[in-house]
């Protein structure tokens, strides 16, 4: 008996669609609108607002005799976001174990004290290429000063050569 009750009610709902009990519609100028329907196997409601902001639900039954329900909303800012029960769920976020933590704060550790000697060795290279510079320089009295000629070639003028070779006649005894 139970056997022919069933698949006389399969049948008999195969045969005629499941037709919405309860249908709701409203729409303005402005865009907004509100509609809705009920039936015995699903359920729909949508809003969009003023503000372009869409909600809405709907739930249904799933072929293994589930009531699956959603929720979802779509507005500018955030996009598309919908929360269902037949969607799976983001896991938990990870937490790291003591060790990991240990492990961590001794890497920036040894990371920074590794970034203060490199930048200790960069000091004392300068200061060593300074002094390497210093003691490859001639003295300020030995080193001949640059005269610019008129076009700024760089090349010592005459007046320049003239006058070192009055200065070595006066060195002379």
């Amino acid at each position: 008996k139970l056997v022919v009750l069933t698949l006389s009610l399969v049948a008999g709902s195969l045969a005629i669609p499941a037709k919405p009990l309860i249908l709701s519609e409203y729409q303005d100028s402005a865009g907004q609108y509100s509609f809705g329907y009920s039936s015995p196997h699903s359920a729909r409601s949508e809003m969009r607002s003023l503000d372009g902001k869409t909600t809405g639900a709907y739930s249904y039954i799933s072929g293994d005799g589930t009531v699956q329900t959603a929720r979802y909303t779509a507005d500018a800012e955030h996009g598309f976001r919908i929360e269902a029960s037949n969607l799976p769920q983001a896991p938990l976020p990870v937490t790291d174990t003591p060790e990991v933590l240990a492990a961590r704060e001794a890497h920036f550790r040894a990371l920074a004290e590794s970034q203060m000697q490199e930048e200790k060795l960069e000091m004392i290279m300068k200061d060593e290429k300074i002094m390497e510079d210093k003691k490859q320089e001639p003295m300020e009295e030995n080193k001949p000063e640059m005269m610019m000629d008129d076009n700024k070639s760089g090349m010592m003028s005459e007046k320049k050569d003239e006058m070192m070779a009055m200065e070595d006649k006066m060195k002379e005894p």
